[in-house]
């Protein structure tokens, strides 16, 4: 890619992580080191991506900022015909979290991203971590994660 191709484009983290989630496909950009006299990272993609990768991410960063609680979240163990007409759009999952409210705080905002009104089949995955205590002795805890269908 030349320099004339090259288009600076801001790097957005979490929501770059969101995005590899839903779209295994999704290409983010390498960090370039620029340094003088200390290190300064900054993000290129030729013009082309660069479009599209704002784009998503933008749509993403709304989704994060925004109030997901008009999403629905439908329980695996639910058995009624309320939400068999939903069109199931993509299985999606959350990060491990120690809080359950994290992981179901992510679940939304990728189902806002998809579009998605519901979270239908919602199971919880649950799993220990351990860390050295503040006096030496090893802290369990329980990390969390969610799993279901994103649905309209």
């Amino acid at each position: 890619m030349c320099k004339k191709c090259r288009v600076k484009v801001n790097y957005d983290d979490y929501a770059c992580k969101l995005l590899m989630k839903i779209e295994p496909s999704f290409s983010y950009p390498e960090p370039i080191q620029f340094s003088y006299f200390s290190i300064h990272l900054f993000y290129e993609l030729c013009k082309e991506c660069a479009g599209v990768y704002e784009k998503k991410v933008a749509n993403m960063r709304r989704a994060i900022d925004a109030d997901n609680d008009d999403i629905e979240l439908v329980s695996n163990n639910y058995n009624g015909e309320r939400y068999r007409s939903l069109t199931k759009v993509q299985k999606i999952s959350s990060s491990f979290y120690r809080d359950r409210y994290d992981a179901e705080e992510e679940i939304k905002t990728m189902a806002k991203y998809l579009g998605c009104t519901h979270i239908v089949n919602l199971r919880w995955r649950s799993d220990t971590g351990e860390e050295e205590g503040p006096k030496g002795g090893t802290h369990i805890y329980t990390v969390w994660q969610a799993i279901g269908y994103a649905a309209k």
